[in-house]
């Protein structure tokens, strides 16, 4: 989820690798009473964590290839993906996010992340990795955007650790963005009309937004409830009935966008904009690894 506020780009190139500093990520923040249900008890609100308190944690590092940064929008492309910081909600939820990067792999450490203000029901980032068109941000790939209609497949495999204590809340997920417009700028047009359609894998003390629709769906052995979210844009998420941290293989992700263009969300003669896979920071969550990410596109 992105919050609908327009802020400046700006990017820079430093060292020989690609750095981008971004603040075009939006995300709306959520109305109270929508979580109607967890996959473990919600916590009371003695329970959420000291909201003056940062949560931190020993950073990750990796010789010779590790970039660190405090920044809350830096990008830094790896190969055909970029890894973004992507903390855009600092003015309501408070502290630094800090995360290193590998720029050899594009694994990504999360060590020390926002406050606790925000609450379990307000994002305050979405660190993460990405492959094509992200707001207005293009990774090094001619793969994305990809017109829907002629792709035979789309799969992802995913390696990650989360962290943090049993009371936090935060959502791992991937967050697609597909529109009719393969060249999108970002800003307030994002998504150009489009669909934004986030996949759950994990999640602690959260569970979905608003209106279920239909019944769970069957992708990889997992069952998914899809639900969707009012905004200015048709915003879906698709929860897995069995949050884990397993390691994802080749997630059949053409088949949740089949679901969606089948309930009527998306259409076929769209594209996918971008793929990106990371952790939506709400209480804690600290610290968050992603050790691995990939996308195959046929």
């Amino acid at each position: 989820m992105r919050l609908k506020t327009l802020l400046v780009c700006l990017s820079a190139f430093i060292l020989g690798v690609i750095v981008i500093t971004t603040g075009c990520n939006r995300d709306p923040v959520l109305p109270s009473g929508i979580f109607v249900g967890t996959s473990t008890p919600t916590p009371t609100a003695t329970e959420i964590p000291n909201p003056t308190a940062a949560p931190s944690s020993t950073p990750v590092t990796w010789v010779g290839v590790t970039t660190p940064t405090c920044s809350d929008f830096k990008n830094v492309t790896v190969g055909t993906y970029t890894v973004e910081t992507n903390y855009w909600n600092p003015v309501t939820c408070g502290g630094t996010q800090c995360v290193n990067i590998n720029s050899s792999t594009g694994a990504f450490n999360v060590w020390e992340g926002p406050s606790a203000n925000c609450g379990p029901a307000t994002v305050s980032s979405y660190p993460n990795i990405f492959m094509g068109n992200e707001e207005g941000v293009f990774s090094n790939t001619s793969i994305l955007p990809a017109l829907i209609s002629v792709l035979h497949s789309v799969t992802s495999s995913w390696n990650f650790t989360p962290g943090g204590n049993p009371t936090d809340s935060w959502d791992i997920a991937y967050d697609i963005w597909l529109g009719p417009n393969n060249n999108c700028p970002g800003g307030a047009r994002w998504p150009c009309g489009g669909t934004e359609l986030m996949i759950w894998v994990d999640y602690q003390h959260l569970a979905g937004y608003q209106t279920a629709q239909g019944p769970p769906i069957s992708v990889g052995g997992t069952q998914w409830q899809l639900w969707k979210q009012p905004a200015a844009w048709t915003y879906l998420s698709y929860l897995s009935l069995t949050p884990s941290a397993a390691p994802i293989n080749n997630l059949d992700i053409m088949a949740f966008i089949q679901d969606a263009i089948s309930k009527g969300f998306v259409q076929p003669s769209w594209y996918i904009l971008s793929i990106p896979a990371g952790i939506e920071l709400r209480t804690g969550g600290i610290p968050f690894t992603s050790n691995s990410f990939s996308v195959s596109i046929q």
